[in-house]
């Protein structure tokens, strides 16, 4: 299984602002605007709160406009048909560079996008939402999505997949169009797997989903660890490095160079990786979608990755 680790959401030049992660730890990934999007995000609402208000709040500057709502994984942002399904769209050169790196049927997107912690405050007896103003910017995994299915011109007929609702991915043709749809359960390595082609274990999660939080419960039950050592904890959906700009990324050892079949794709340079103590830090590409790395040791990423999805 190659795991792809997929750039999404607002950032420095679509959107302008980070992602909020809520006062309560809720993880709310934006949407990147497209002004001639089908989706506006007015008509997106979290927690009865129109995400154009919450930007707007926020100091976007975007409000008004279409967004490209993609990937499609948050089922309850807006209006849903009974047999709508989580879905990714891609095209032009990311979607060249994943076909160039082989990626298929049971490979694992790993969504990340630049959050930072916000809080309520009250400004004429309202209640407004606002960053923190020290609080650091960081890339964050926020959702997954398994290959089950994978959908390409000219079989990108609207019609047979109205299941998709307003898909921007439905609605222009791009080049080199691709949906990717999710399989029915998330499927890891089985116990003591090494091999490409053995089995997987089924798991109860769904081919697709969203992480609600950015601390796991099992971490919010060591709060009082959390506290003594605030400075230094990295919650394991949090890619970026305590201290650092949020490109300076620590990836579970798995992932280091020594131990993939195949390197990060656009981090192949071994000047990237830099070792630090007993660990290995990357300095992650700041352009680029799709970087897409296999790991030699099968269990420890199925180890991993029950710990990253568990909520």
């Amino acid at each position: 299984m190659q795991i792809i680790l997929s750039r999404k959401g607002f950032d420095s030049s679509a959107g302008g602002i980070p992602s909020p992660i809520m006062p309560d730890g809720t993880l709310l990934p934006l949407p990147i605007p497209q002004a001639d999007g089908p989706v506006k995000f007015s008509a997106l609402k979290y927690s009865g709160m129109t995400l154009s208000g919450l930007i707007k709040q926020l100091g976007g500057k975007c409000w008004r406009s279409g967004c490209h709502l993609d990937p499609d994984i948050m089922p309850g942002l807006t209006v849903r048909s009974n047999d709508w399904q989580p879905s990714l769209g891609q095209y032009g050169a990311a979607q060249n560079h994943l076909s160039i790196e082989g990626v298929g049927a049971g490979d694992l997107f790993l969504f990340f996008s630049w959050f930072r912690q916000t809080e309520w405050y009250r400004e004429n007896g309202k209640k407004q939402l606002r960053f923190i103003a020290d609080a650091p910017d960081l890339h964050v995994i926020y959702g997954w999505l398994q290959i089950g299915q994978i959908i390409s011109n000219p079989h990108l007929n609207p019609e047979a997949l109205a299941f998709l609702g307003k898909h921007p991915h439905l609605q222009k043709a791009y080049d080199s169009n691709t949906i990717y749809l999710p399989a029915d359960k998330l499927t890891l390595f089985g116990e003591g797997v090494s091999g490409a082609d053995a089995s997987g274990d089924i798991t109860e999660l769904p081919g697709a989903g969203c992480l609600s939080h950015l601390v796991t419960n099992q971490e919010q039950a060591g709060k009082a660890l959390i506290k003594q050592a605030k400075d230094s904890f990295r919650p394991v959906r949090q890619l970026t490095v305590p201290g650092h700009k949020r490109t300076v990324w620590q990836l579970p050892e798995c992932l280091w160079p020594e131990h993939s079949k195949k390197v990060l794709s656009y981090h192949r340079k071994p000047e990237r990786w830099i070792e630090q103590g007993q660990t290995t830090i990357l300095q992650s590409a700041f352009r680029g979608q799709e970087f897409v790395v296999q790991s030699k040791d099968n269990q420890a990423v199925r180890d991993w990755l029950i710990s990253l999805l568990a909520e």
